[in-house]
């Protein structure tokens, strides 16, 4: 009975370290903003020659709670999504508004749209993401928003406060409050930090990679923050 037991939290463990796993190289793979660069559907290759309403590079923006958002040439569109490890991709059903913007864009958004439907497969292959479905005849292909530059890199800790507060950027929003050193003063935090899986009421010590990004899109950070390793997580911290 022991030995079943045991054999049985055993498991147990291993699908928990599993499931961490895969969610954790989910969003910190996907996680943020990314170009498109190449779109095939149903075999044919479209042509991705437009902007979106707002002047935006056409893209998706993978958030956090595993969403995702499609720029695309006329409505917004987006829906939830799975990935692991293995390369499997799938998304959920999508919402999207419902303007006409004419033919021509309204071809590259069901294109867009129907590849996201059909793709079964994700890939990063140097530096591009590629979200295909088994046969290839759909096919989306995107760069990371922004040019890294390497050498700008810098690994730091970060303290997060256990709530966000009200904040405004180019909208209304929702802000970390964080600091670098345990007995620095609280800042607002307006960036998003890719691979962090923020819950109220914890405080937060992170090891995170800063890297600055050359002409980085319109309305957006010029900074690129990704989580590194969360080094400590309490429910209570008295200098919060």
């Amino acid at each position: 009975m022991k030995s079943k037991l045991t054999a049985k939290i055993f498991y147990l463990l291993l699908a928990a370290a599993i499931f961490s796993t895969a969610a954790f190289a989910q969003r910190s793979e996907l996680g943020g903003r990314w170009n498109l660069t190449e779109l095939k559907s149903s075999g044919e290759t479209i042509n991705i020659n437009l902007t979106g309403r707002d002047g935006e590079k056409l893209g998706i923006d993978f958030r956090e709670k595993k969403r995702f958002g499609l720029i695309t040439p006329c409505n917004a569109a987006g829906g939830s999504f799975t990935a692991d490890t293995g390369g499997n991709f799938k998304a959920g059903d999508m919402l999207s508004t419902k303007m006409f913007c004419g033919d021509e864009r309204i071809k590259v958004e069901i294109a867009m749209t129907g590849a996201m439907q059909a793709a079964t497969k994700y890939s990063i292959e140097n530096g591009y993401l590629i979200l295909r479905d088994e046969t290839t005849a759909n096919v989306l292909k995107f760069s990371r928003s922004g040019k890294a530059t390497p050498s700008d890199a810098k690994e730091m800790t970060l303290y997060i406060a256990p709530k966000q507060v009200n904040c405004t950027t180019v909208a209304p929003m929702k802000c970390f409050r964080a600091k670098e050193k345990s007995n620095d003063e609280w800042r607002l935090f307006y960036d998003r930090i890719e691979g962090f899986d923020f819950q109220k009421g914890y405080y937060y010590i992170l090891k995170v990679r800063r890297t600055k990004i050359e002409n980085p899109p319109k309305a957006t950070s010029s900074l690129r923050w990704e989580l590194i390793e969360v080094m400590k997580r309490t429910k209570k911290f008295a200098k919060a």
